[in-house]
This record gives structure tokens, sequence and C-alpha cells, in this order.
């Protein structure tokens, strides 16, 4: 039986990550999966990270990048990329100071969403 194919949202919540959003936006953008699209969110930052993002959008065709008028917090910025993403999309959340590990997150979601059919979970932290 073939894997089912879903598409996949990454929701980037972020301010003042100038220092780490590059590390971010190239791991979300080299994940081996074919249907996914990126919703990066900048909190006002004052830093250039909203400038970096906007470098990545114009030569991404599956990113977009949005820099709120007043500022927001996560909670209100991961629900406006949540409702931005496609309809019937799995949800994946990344703060713009993260990244994934390889090149096959998205993949393991999934294959997890749809082994369990679960409707949400958290992830796991690692240190570096």
């Amino acid at each position: 039986m073939k894997k089912k194919i879903n598409h996949i949202s990454i929701v980037v919540s972020t301010r003042n990550a100038a220092a780490y959003v590059n590390k971010c936006l190239d791991s979300a953008l080299g994940q081996d999966y074919p249907d996914f699209e990126i919703i990066f969110l900048d909190a006002c930052s004052t830093d250039g990270t909203y400038e970096i993002a906007k470098q990545y959008e114009n030569t991404h065709s599956n990113i977009r990048v949005i820099q709120n008028e007043t500022r927001k917090y996560q909670g209100e910025n991961i629900r406006i990329g949540t409702e931005l993403s496609a309809e019937k999309s799995i949800v994946v959340t990344l703060d713009g100071d993260d990244w994934f590990p390889h090149e096959n997150v998205l993949h393991r979601v999934n294959a997890e969403y749809e082994k369990t059919g679960c409707w949400m979970t958290y992830g796991t932290y690692v240190e570096h």
C-alpha cells in the first residue's frame, strides 16, 4: 500500500532571532518531503529577523513571511499561522531559534499521523 502524503504547514513564530533564523529556515526548507509550506510570523523584531526571512521568501515559492503590525505573542502567532495554513494541513510549529535535526522530520510526522490518527502531539527538545 502506498503511503499517503499529507500536506504539512510549518508555522514559525519568532521575535529577534536573527542569529538563528538562517539555520531554522534552512532546516525547514531542507526537508526531504514533497508537500509542505512555511508560514513565518515575525513579532515586530528589531534585529533584522524579518529582513532575513524576507530574503528566503523571495527565492522560495513555499514560504510566506508576515510581519505583525503590532506585536503579537507566540500563542496568537501560532493561531494566525494555523488559520493561514492550507485546508486539512498537518500543522507543525517551530520557533525561530530552533531547527529540525535532520531532513526526514516531516516524513516522520506524516507517518505518525497516518499510523495513529493523532490530532495533536508535542515534540522533543534537545539542548545544543
